[in-house]
């Protein structure tokens, strides 16, 4: 009896470690109208990602109107992308209406090619024109 008591306050003070680490996260996501649930915050963790990153891009990407689910940006982390020059890529884009997708500016990001310089030079090629 006395064993499982320590087995579930083992596990009741490890939930509350995990539970607590990221609860400012998701506050701060449901403050800005993200769809996150602390279960998403801690398997990022456990996937060893930084969920503070993928947290910022989608709530930049929110309040810019840019609507991504925390899914694809984790995706993109996940495949060793950068999500927060990504997500800067992805407003700088929509600010000119370029089109480029998501999927479109992570291949640029994976290739080794910084996606805001691309943007910048797109926006560049098409004010000569």
């Amino acid at each position: 009896m006395i064993i499982s008591l320590l087995i579930l306050g083992a596990m009741v003070l490890v939930s509350l470690v995990l539970v607590q680490k990221h609860l400012a996260l998701w506050i701060q996501c449901r403050l800005s109208g993200c769809a996150v649930t602390i279960a998403d915050l801690i398997g990022v963790s456990l996937r060893r990602q930084k969920p503070e990153q993928i947290v910022a891009s989608l709530i930049r990407l929110e309040k810019k109107g840019v609507r991504l689910s925390f899914r694809e940006i984790e995706r993109h982390a996940t495949a060793g992308g950068n999500v927060l020059r990504t997500a800067a890529a992805m407003i700088e884009q929509k600010k000119h209406n370029l089109g480029l997708t998501w999927e479109e500016l992570c291949a640029m990001d994976l290739a080794g090619e910084n996606p805001v310089d691309a943007v910048k030079r797109i926006v560049g090629e098409t004010t000569e024109t």
